[in-house]
């Protein structure tokens, strides 16, 4: 029974590090793109109808955007939402 239970606790600190990789990959990605358009945070958060202090956790990495955001983003930085996906993907498979 102990055996499970530190397998069980080993894959939840797994998911939960893959979950903090791929927020983090995300707002370097989110990051980027705003500053490629010479947007602000609070530019982007008024052009993607969200708070700008969404924005800034989502670039730290605290946060992660569903996919209703996803789409908005893509909108304001006027980019398919595959863009805001694919690098994200390919920087975790490193």
């Amino acid at each position: 029974m102990e055996q499970n239970q530190k397998a069980s606790d080993e894959r939840k600190a797994e998911r939960a590090r893959n979950r903090r990789r791929t927020a983090a990959a995300f707002g370097d990605l989110l990051r980027q793109l705003r500053n490629e358009r010479g947007l602000s945070q609070l530019d982007l958060a008024l052009e993607a109808d969200l708070d700008q202090s969404y924005v800034a956790l989502m670039e730290r990495g605290a946060r992660q955007p569903t996919l209703h955001t996803l789409l908005s983003l893509a909108r304001a930085l006027e980019r398919p939402v595959v863009e805001l996906i694919e690098p994200v993907e390919r920087r975790l498979r490193r």
